[in-house]
């Protein structure tokens, strides 16, 4: 099961892209990637759970870099998975902090990793949760 929140902004960015809001792209393409990585490290109890009206800080929580490192060295079948992440991830850092714009076939490649990579991590943790 995926987050709720991470179906919207997956939308969001198809929407983007098909209104040639390249950057937007771009920027939730980071999202989704933080939304997929923080999912998962709670379920695999690397970050704490929210609890009834308790929610956790999201000043506490480790950078992307260092969640997506805990999560492929805490979950060893992640692994294989780091380093498109880490593409992912690097490849929106210049969007983020504002240093570029993006064009139509970057966004299109970006959203194209982005898809591929949230789709192998929850085939990874579907696996793993049935071998459980």
């Amino acid at each position: 099961k995926i987050p709720d929140n991470l179906s919207r902004f997956v939308d969001e960015a198809r929407n983007c892209y098909t209104f040639q809001q390249y950057n937007a792209v771009f920027s939730l393409c980071r999202t989704i990637i933080e939304i997929c990585i923080k999912d998962l490290a709670v379920i695999n109890e690397i970050l704490p759970r929210d609890s009834c009206n308790i929610r956790q800080l999201s000043s506490r929580t480790p950078e992307l870099y260092e969640l997506i490192n805990q999560l492929c060295d805490r979950v060893s079948v992640f692994d294989k998975i780091r380093k498109p992440l880490h593409k992912v991830r690097t490849g929106t850092n210049y969007i983020i902090h504002g240093n570029r714009i993006v064009k139509r076939e970057e966004a299109k490649n970006i959203l194209k990793q982005t898809l591929m990579v949230v789709h192998e991590l929850y085939e990874i943790e579907t696996a793993c949760q049935e071998s459980r």
